[in-house]
């Protein structure tokens, strides 16, 4: 399935049927003494019919490998939310998240893209610096209740508030704010 914008309709190997175009495909990638290569696929296309030229060749030599790339990850996106469906229990995001990240990790290796191979890591480790700063307030919010534990028993003893009123003070408590 392809997943880019439709080929233009001047475009004379992009509108070719798909095994007319794996066939194009397949002769550009053998070597030139078997029978490819761009020189002889223009010259084979030429007897079949199709005048282009070698520029025409390479880019759609570029775009069809594009769009069995493109193919590939769909496929391989579509497993994996069906593998992620069929969970029981359901997978949390952390899991779907591990999983996105060494997928985009793995494609950006396969391609030799260090542009993208940077962005993914720089996410991973941004991912881990708000983990670890959650799990420092998290931390010191239980440590700031443990030492404050006398005045919230107060107010949470108190039948006058409101439980919203007794969350808003114990909050005002724990988490004044700067003046």
């Amino acid at each position: 399935m392809s997943i880019s914008k439709k080929p233009r309709a001047d475009s004379k190997l992009k509108t070719l049927p798909p095994p007319r175009q794996a066939d194009i495909f397949a002769r550009l990638a053998l070597p030139a003494k078997e029978g490819g290569g761009y020189l002889r696929t223009q010259a084979w296309l030429l007897d079949e019919g199709i005048e282009v030229s070698l520029g025409e060749l390479s880019e759609f030599y570029s775009w069809h490998c594009l769009e069995q790339q493109m193919s590939r990850n769909e496929r391989t996106v579509e497993r994996l939310l069906k593998r992620f469906k069929q969970m029981k229990p359901p997978a949390s995001s952390a899991e779907v998240q591990a999983v996105g990240q060494a997928f985009f990790s793995a494609l950006a290796l396969e391609q030799q893209n260090p542009r993208v191979w940077a962005l993914t890591q720089q996410l991973g480790l941004k991912r881990e610096q708000l983990d670890l700063a959650r799990q420092k307030f998290e931390f010191d919010a239980a440590r700031e209740c443990l030492k404050r534990l006398p005045e919230l028993k107060a107010i949470s003893a108190k039948p006058s508030l409101s439980p919203e009123e007794k969350a808003r003070a114990i909050q005002q408590i724990l988490f004044p704010k700067p003046q």
